[in-house]
């Protein structure tokens, strides 16, 4: 994960340095990526399969390609049962 373009609009305390701002941004996440990783590597994380009765997720999937993090889930509506009898 890396910033490509950083665009100052403003600075109140002096003249700030897009490029120098991209080159710290883009050193924080490379020294901060490893940390992230083993810390989440062993986590588990309890996602709801029912939200409020009224949805059922299904087909969960988490993904992560070319720097990109897909999650996925689809959603089932539960139909109200009938009161009736």
């Amino acid at each position: 994960m890396y910033v490509g373009t950083v665009k100052v609009n403003s600075c109140t305390f002096g003249r700030l340095s897009a490029l120098k701002l991209k080159l710290e941004i883009n050193k924080g996440f490379k020294i901060a990526q490893p940390i992230i990783n083993s810390s989440l590597a062993g986590a588990h994380i309890a996602v709801p399969n029912n939200i409020g009765g009224i949805f059922e997720l299904t087909d969960l999937n988490l993904s992560y390609f070319d720097s990109y993090l897909y999650a996925g889930a689809t959603p089932v509506f539960i139909a109200p049962t009938s009161c009736l009898q």
